[in-house]
């Protein structure tokens, strides 16, 4: 499986991502990501996956990412674009 292509102005997403690519390895190889985005109801995905086990890792993963920083990777209990740390404060 290929890494999925992030939007540049999320680099925080970066190791949400690269924990999927690496339990998805595990759980189904065949699996891909094509891309994660970002929309204003929260991150998107195109992906292809057979089994339930591998539909759920990207759904939790999409699911973290609503919580996680774009640009530092903190991780919020709110849904949040930007972190008041990185100074986006935009929720």
């Amino acid at each position: 499986m290929n890494d999925p292509v992030i939007p540049g102005d999320r680099p925080g997403w970066l190791a949400g991502t690269d924990r999927l690519v690496a339990d998805l390895a595990e759980v189904e190889p065949t699996a891909e990501v094509q891309m994660i985005d970002a929309t204003i109801l929260g991150p998107k995905t195109i992906f292809t996956a057979n089994t339930d086990a591998g539909r759920l890792l990207v759904w939790a993963t999409l699911a973290e990412l609503a919580h996680t920083c774009g640009r530092c990777g903190t991780v919020e209990p709110e849904r949040i674009t930007w972190c008041v740390k990185c100074g986006g404060n935009q929720r």
